[in-house]
């Protein structure tokens, strides 16, 4: 099993010139490197009500601007599991918000090929039998905008990298509760008593080790998440002005980048889900 441990820095310090890495030649605009947005949050916090609410109000700007805009979800680099790993998340018993659950050298892989203006092939992932599908999502013509989303889109410090736009919403963990014991209450077969015991032990305590520490990173913080309707007009604005040309992406490829990283020390991968 992957571990943390390339992720992380010794700790959180001061950050020296030691710390600054050279963004790859990838970010600059002369290569047509799109506009990459990452939209980070709590489950329930409306990551990708944000991302769909930008696309919408750009519709109404102008409908030519959704056909250069694509959206990107963390959950599509979802890693294969094997073994027990499997029979875990078969029964619901494996963290599925942990980074270990996830591909980022597949992230990584793909966000700098965008960045190099080269066709993608995006894995669609089976989350029933937790592997990828054979097809895959083709990405022939590069677009402007690509908005990813995801509770981790903040986390790896190498993503950070690709990222023109860091975004983090940010809701309050009863708002956020709330909205997961709606959503559970809508479902057919519905179990409270699980939901709830699943926030408690694994939510809450991922949320509090990986997902809000991201927040230190991001470039706009969206209080209320999807309901503030007032920053998601200003992000879309900003976005409009770029396909427009009205506004030109900083070329990134001569400037230095923060690359250490924010946690302390490493948190154990919930293999399984304590009972």
């Amino acid at each position: 099993m992957s571990t943390l441990e390339a992720l992380r820095s010794p700790g959180l310090r001061p950050f020296s010139p030691n710390d600054l890495s050279s963004i790859p030649e990838q970010f600059s605009s002369e290569k047509g490197a799109p506009f990459i947005i990452g939209v980070a949050g709590g489950p329930g916090a409306g990551k990708r009500v944000v991302c769909d609410s930008v696309i919408e109000r750009l519709k109404t700007i102008n409908p030519s601007h959704t056909r250069k805009i694509a959206i990107l979800k963390i959950s599509q680099f979802m890693r294969e599991f094997e073994g027990e790993e499997l029979e875990a998340a078969k029964s619901g018993h494996l963290n599925m918000d942990h980074p270990d659950a996830f591909d980022f050298d597949l992230l990584k892989s793909v966000l700098k090929s965008l960045c190099l203006g080269k066709p993608v092939k995006l894995p669609l992932y089976d989350s029933q039998n937790f592997r990828r599908k054979e097809e895959t999502q083709d990405w022939n013509e590069i677009p402007d905008v690509v908005l990813l989303h995801g509770c981790l889109a903040l986390f790896d410090p190498e993503v950070r990298q690709y990222l023109s736009m860091k975004i983090f919403a940010d809701v309050d963990s009863d708002t956020r509760l709330v909205k997961m014991v709606n959503t559970e209450l809508a479902k057919p077969h519905y179990n409270l008593d699980k939901t709830l015991h699943d926030y408690a032990r694994i939510s809450k305590p991922t949320f509090e080790a990986f997902i809000y520490p991201s927040k230190k990173c991001a470039d706009v913080i969206m209080p209320r998440g999807s309901g503030n309707h007032v920053a998601i007009a200003l992000i879309t604005e900003h976005i409009n002005d770029l396909l427009m040309g009205n506004f030109t992406p900083v070329n990134y490829s001569n400037k230095g980048a923060i690359v250490s990283d924010i946690f302390e020390k490493p948190k154990k991968f919930y293999n399984p889900i304590p009972e």
